[in-house]
């Protein structure tokens, strides 16, 4: 059992078929004129500040191979734009709009620095994400009926117009935006990591949670429920995702997938094992025929994590309804399961939708409650890979196993960081068993592991004899965290 099977990250997740209900709560537009130049606007505590590359926005501080062209800066890879950046002291996050350029096909990463320096390590890897769809025109069948798995193309800026994206941990570890603490004045440089991309406008707005279930329910507590269910949406047939590798596939384990032809192959569902990476998204449009509340219910199969859960967060238009939204669960069943999206309970969420209106509701990957638990894991390899190579300086990649290396004497502060680094993976355990209720398994190597450490920081004698054994130990714990 690997650590993506905790996290639920390589579940045969399959969004399929039917949303016999659906609905969300009333987005906001977002509202970014042209042409405004470093401003705040009050709201609250904390001032929003937005910046403007359109003609008579701001004026940048240096530029390092990037171009402003009256209405954006176009940044290549490697590109930079340095600014001044004023704003009311506080927190914030981040909004971008961007336009990703076509001379790659890979997603773009920025790298922000504020007065040089980057204020954590998420921010210097910045994701915006392209969007694909199935090519309009390529054939969908052979001479014999049978589906063809459908090119990808990425949808052209004309159609699409210009994206948003919302600076979040691309890792995953940390759930939600990212927030940055600004001050009165600062410099803020702007490097394109990977890829090329096209920047209207970037916003730092208040750092404010989202509404709880009881918040949101309340505000549309004069709603009634709808009395017409929508109609059910083929899931595979998706209005976009940020992922060009998944495309529908065929599911033939019962004739109740639809559409099912018989002897004949349907692509009839998407997700599954390709559908586990954090931040990928697969995209749907609906509409309904009666404004009021709704249940969104989906026929889904989460066969590959028993005893556990896959995570997935919600957002309809862009925006997270509630705070429970970024945090459903799927729970294993090695069949399909018609489920509502539901709180622990199993008291399904109910939605506003309104009538007439096209509304964007869409699945992201995420690791939910797991997300800081791999964080805490990969600051343990980080620790174990220092300390093993402390180890290597002294002992060599081939120790002698008869020899004292009297390490205790020459690197007591690498012994003593073992018994911490135990205490860690310990924790680590403990808090995986909390949250999924499995034990045994991967869980049971990792607490291995924090005995083989504490074995060597009371004797460190033992330590050349077992010296490769930990290396290998300390590698499938990184295998264990990166699958």
């Amino acid at each position: 059992m690997r650590l993506r099977r905790i996290t639920g990250l390589a579940c045969a997740f399959a969004l399929c078929l039917t949303l016999p209900y659906t609905g969300s709560a009333k987005a906001a537009e977002a509202d970014t004129p042209d042409g405004a130049s470093v401003r705040s606007v009050t709201d609250g505590a904390v001032l929003p500040v937005e910046v403007s590359f359109a003609d008579g926005g701001v004026e940048p501080l240096a530029m390092t191979g990037a171009a402003l062209d009256g209405e954006s800066v176009r940044l290549s890879e490697e590109d930079s734009i340095t600014l001044s950046l004023e704003a009311s002291p506080g927190e914030y996050v981040l909004e971008i709009d961007y336009d990703p350029l076509p001379q790659s096909s890979q997603d773009v990463e920025l790298s922000l620095l504020f007065d040089g320096e980057a204020p954590f390590r998420a921010a210097e890897a910045i994701r915006l994400r392209r969007r694909w769809r199935d090519k309009a025109d390529a054939p969908r069948q052979d001479g014999r009926g049978n589906d063809i798995r459908q090119p990808q193309e990425e949808i052209p800026f004309e159609e699409r117009g210009w994206l948003t994206a919302t600076a979040t941990d691309s890792t995953g570890y940390e759930n939600g935006a990212l927030r940055f603490t600004l001050r009165k004045s600062q410099t803020l440089t702007i490097r394109a990591a990977q890829g090329a991309v096209r920047i209207r406008t970037i916003r730092f707005k208040a750092a404010e949670p989202p509404l709880t279930y009881a918040q949101y329910m309340a505000a549309h507590a004069d709603m009634a429920d709808a009395a017409v269910s929508a109609a059910p949406l083929e899931a595979e047939l998706t209005a976009w995702k940020n992922d060009p590798t998944l495309f529908a596939v065929a599911d033939r384990t019962t004739p109740a997938t639809s559409p099912s032809k018989g002897a004949k192959i349907s692509l009839n569902t998407i997700g599954g094992e390709k559908w586990t990476t954090v931040g990928s998204t697969l995209a749907w449009t609906v509409q309904v025929e009666e404004s009021g509340l709704y249940e969104i219910r989906l026929r889904c199969r989460q066969n590959y994590s028993q005893g556990f859960y896959s995570t997935r967060s919600l957002q309809i238009d862009g925006k997270t309804p509630f705070a429970e939204a970024e945090n459903l669960r799927f729970l294993y069943k090695r069949g399909w399961q018609m489920i509502a999206l539901s709180d622990e309970a199993g008291t399904p969420y109910r939605f506003y939708f309104e009538a007439g209106r096209m509304y964007t509701l869409s699945l992201t990957v995420s690791l939910g409650d797991f997300a800081a638990l791999l964080g805490r894991t990969a600051d343990c390899i980080e620790a174990l890979n220092d300390i093993y190579r402390q180890l290597l300086m002294i002992m060599s990649a081939s120790p002698d196993g008869y020899r004292d290396y009297n390490l205790d004497e020459l690197i007591p502060d690498t012994i003593e960081a073992m018994r911490e680094q135990a205490a860690a993976l310990d924790g680590i355990a403990d808090d995986v068993e909390a949250v999924s209720g499995a034990a045994g398994g991967d869980l049971e190597s990792l607490r291995k592991l924090a005995m083989q450490l504490r074995l060597f920081a009371d004797d460190t004698g033992t330590i050349a004899a077992r010296f490769s054994l930990f290396k290998d130990n300390v590698a499938a714990l990184n295998d264990w965290a990166a699958d």
